[in-house]
């Protein structure tokens, strides 16, 4: 929490402020402040094994970046303040109110309430906080989309791609095929979720862009990598 600047109670809600940031993040008030500990050391502390902007993956000034899976909007915030351009995709409703209070005037940022996957269409969440994912019965309802659809050719040119859909990453960059093929942007996702998705994401993104080199770092309790960093060589 050494990041952390001051907690402030409003509407239920913590209006989280960062060093360095003149905006705030909102945390509900009943979800538990370890839990946004962890996710603030995983944004900001390069030395945790989820940190996304390692040196060949770092966010650069003229990136339009890709936050899937936006969350509370930790990775938004720095993209928004590093980045020409952030679109921050998110399917849970609560969340997505809250980035929306979060980055409201701000022109370089898009929020985008959908799940992405290899597919479009609607299906259902399983509301659970930072851990939400695609109910199999019931649930709240949400579109389906794939980056493909939503970044055709000729559009706007995405450099980077960051990930973590709690098991469904190897739904989304299914979806994106043509993007990454086209675009080759910088990619950090999570590898942690299920146990052979490093080995899978490697091979589905060198096939795409034998170029990629590839970086896999920490190790969670199923013994596979924690991230996977992807970078044109």
């Amino acid at each position: 929490m050494r990041f952390v600047t001051g907690l402030d109670e409003e509407e239920g809600q913590w209006t989280v402020k960062l060093r360095g940031f003149d905006r705030p993040i909102y945390w509900p008030k009943d979800w538990s402040l370890d839990t946004l500990g962890m996710l603030v050391s995983e944004q900001f502390d390069p030395d945790d094994w989820h940190y996304y902007q390692i040196a060949e993956t770092r966010l650069e000034p003229d990136d339009v970046a890709l936050d899937c899976g936006a969350a509370e909007g930790l990775f938004t915030l720095l993209a928004a303040r590093d980045c020409r351009k952030v679109h921050a995709f998110e399917p849970l409703p609560l969340f997505c109110a809250n980035l929306r209070r979060s980055f409201a005037g701000l022109a370089n940022v898009a929020i985008v309430p959908v799940l992405l996957s290899n597919r479009v269409g609607e299906t259902a969440l399983a509301a659970q906080g930072i851990v939400s994912a695609e109910a199999r019965d019931g649930g709240v309802s949400c579109r389906v989309e794939t980056l493909d659809n939503l970044f055709p050719d000729g559009g706007e040119r995405v450099t980077y791609l960051k990930a973590d859909v709690e098991g469904a990453e190897m739904e989304l960059l299914e979806g994106a095929r043509r993007l990454i093929a086209r675009d080759q942007p910088k990619i950090a996702i999570t590898t942690y979720h299920r146990r052979d998705h490093a080995e899978q994401i490697a091979a589905f993104l060198r096939e795409l862009n034998p170029r990629y080199r590839i970086k896999t770092k920490g190790v969670c309790e199923n013994a596979c990598p924690v991230m996977l960093h992807a970078w044109n060589g």
